[in-house]
C-alpha cells in the first residue's frame, strides 16, 4: 500500500514535516544536505501510540538517514516496526513516501525566463547609517586587525537600525551576552531595545544555520550581525570549499554584516589588509565591504576610526567614513567627522579626496597639486576633471592662470563643521576589540 495521503509541509528555519494525522504518525525532516550527490537528512519519526516504545516528545526514532538510498529505508522502517511493538502499520510505503516526496521537492528550480519579463522592482533601499550605505537585501563585511573595534561598530549598526524599528540579531561566535550588553549600555543607554536581538553560537554555521533560521523566523529578522567569520566557519580559511559553504549558509539567512579578520601581513602587499583573511571566496561572494583602520592619538581614550569601501557591486561609488570614539568613564561617544580630518589617513584617502585637502587652502594649479602630492599631472588633471561641478570647479585669475578650487568649501574643522553624535550608555566597560 502506496501511503499518499499525507501533506508535506515546509518547516520553519527549513526542512519539511510530513503527517498522516489518521494514523497518529508524523516525519520531521531536518538538516537537509546533498553529499555524493545523494539526498541526507535527520529524520525524526513521531508516533501517537500508546504502546509503543518512544522517548523525548513521542519520538519512535531520530537519527540521521539518505533518503535516496532504498537499503537504508529499508533499514529504518524495520527499526521503526521493532520499536512500535504490535501496532501494525506500512513503516516501508511511509517512508518511500515521505522520501520521494521530499526528493521531488528539492529537486525543483526556477524556471528560465526571457529577461526582460522578470519583475521591474527597484532594489531596496539600503541602511545609511554612520556614513556607511550598508545593503539591505544582501550580504557585506567589515575587515580589520583584532583590536580594530569592528565589534563596537557591528553593536552600534545594529542598536541603530533597532531604535528604527528593524528587528536584528547578533550571531556571536566569539564573546558572551554579558559583555555585549554592558557595550550595548554604554553605547545605547539603559532604555530596552526591543528589536535588538542576541543568540550565542557555539558550533559552525553549517551546523547552526537552521537554529539560526528558526529563529529568525520566528522574531521576524531583517538584518544579522555575525561576529566573526573565522569563528564562525568549520575548516581552514583558506580552503575555497569552507568559503562556499560559509557563502551557502548565508544565503538562507536574512540580510547580513559580518566581522573579518585581515591577514598577516610582511609589507609586500600593501592590498593584504583590504580583504578578509582566507579564501579570496570570502571576499568575492560579499557584495559590499569595507576596511577598517583605527588610530589612536596622544589621548588614548580618544580613538579614530576610518572605513575605507574596498569592493560595492551596486549603486553609487562609496566614500570613506570615518568615526570619532570617546571612551568617558561609563559612557561611549561616536561621532561622523571629515575623513579628510584624520591625518594619519591622508595618504591612503582617494586622489579627489587628497586633492580637496589642498584646495582647502583656496584655489590651485594642477602642477601646484602634482608636485604637492608627488603624483604625474595628467593624474591630477583627470581626477579633477571627473569631480567638474560636483566638488571642484575651474577659477580663472587676474593672471589668467586655470586654477581649480572646491565647489562647496567647508567649514574649518570645529567651527560649526555639522557632526552626527551618539550620547548613549551609562554602564561601564573597557575598550575592547
Amino acid at each position: 500500500m502506496m501511503m499518499d495521503g499525507g501533506a508535506l509541509l515546509a518547516l520553519p528555519g527549513g526542512g519539511y514535516s510530513y503527517s498522516l494525522p489518521d494514523e497518529g504518525v508524523r516525519f520531521d525532516v531536518r538538516h537537509l544536505r546533498r553529499q555524493s550527490h545523494q539526498l541526507h537528512a535527520e529524520l525524526d519519526v513521531q508516533v501517537d501510540w500508546c504502546d509503543a516504545a518512544t522517548t523525548l516528545n513521542g519520538s519512535l526514532a531520530c537519527a540521521d538517514l539518505n533518503l535516496s538510498n532504498q537499503r537504508d529505508r529499508l533499514g529504518r522502517a524495520d527499526y521503526c516496526r521493532k520499536r512500535s511493538k504490535a501496532v501494525v502499520f506500512d513503516w516501508e510505503g511511509a517512508l518511500d513516501a515521505v522520501c520521494q516526496k521530499i526528493i521531488a521537492q528539492e529537486r525543483q528550480t526556477s524556471d528560465a525566463i526571457v529577461l526582460d519579463d522578470a519583475p521591474d522592482e527597484k532594489p531596496p533601499d539600503d541602511f545609511h547609517i554612520l556614513g556607511l550605505s550598508i545593503p539591505s537585501d544582501s550580504h557585506s563585511q567589515i575587515i580589520s586587525d583584532g583590536g580594530g573595534l569592528k565589534s563596537w561598530i557591528m553593536l552600534l549598526i545594529l542598536g541603530t537600525l533597532a531604535k528604527q524599528g528593524v528587528p536584528v540579531v547578533l550571531l556571536d561566535w566569539e564573546w558572551n551576552a554579558a559583555r555585549h550588553l554592558g557595550r550595548k549600555r554604554r553605547l545605547f543607554g539603559d532604555g530596552r531595545l526591543e528589536h535588538l536581538h542576541y543568540l550565542r553560537c557555539r558550533n559552525s554555521i553549517t551546523i547552526e544555520q537552521e537554529h539560526i533560521k528558526r529563529f529568525c523566523d520566528s522574531k521576524q529578522i531583517a538584518f544579522v550581525g555575525l561576529d566573526s567569520i573565522s569563528a564562525a566557519v568549520d575548516g581552514k580559511l583558506a580552503d575555497d570549499d569552507v568559503a562556499r559553504a560559509f557563502n551557502r549558509a548565508l544565503d538562507g539567512l536574512p540580510p547580513s554584516l559580518s566581522t573579518a579578520h585581515i591577514p598577516k601581513s610582511n609589507g609586500e602587499n600593501p592590498q593584504a589588509d583590504s580583504k578578509a583573511f582566507g579564501s579570496a571566496f570570502f571576499h568575492n561572494f560579499a557584495r559590499a565591504t569595507w576596511s577598517l583602520k583605527k588610530d589612536v592619538g596622544a589621548n588614548p581614550d580618544l580613538v579614530t576610526v576610518v572605513l575605507t569601501p574596498q569592493k560595492a557591486n551596486d549603486g553609487d561609488r562609496q566614500r570613506p567614513a570615518a568615526l570619532e570614539f570617546e571612551f568617558a568613564g561609563e559612557r561611549v561617544y561616536v561621532r561622523n567627522i571629515d575623513v579628510e580630518d584624520v591625518a594619519s589617513h591622508a595618504d591612503s584617502l582617494p586622489l579627489h579626496m587628497r586633492i580637496a585637502r589642498l584646495m582647502g587652502a583656496g584655489p590651485i594649479t594642477i602642477d601646484a597639486v602634482a608636485q604637492a602630492l608627488d603624483a604625474k599631472p595628467n593624474s591630477i588633471n583627470k581626477a579633477i576633471k571627473r569631480e567638474l561641478g560636483v566638488r571642484f570647479e575651474k577659477v580663472i585669475g587676474a593672471d589668467r592662470i586655470d586654477r581649480y578650487a572646491l565647489l562647496h568649501p567647508a567649514k574649518p574643522s570645529g567651527q560649526g563643521r555639522d557632526k552626527v553624535k551618539h550620547t548613549i550608555g551609562t554602564c561601564p566597560g573597557q575598550v575592547g576589540t
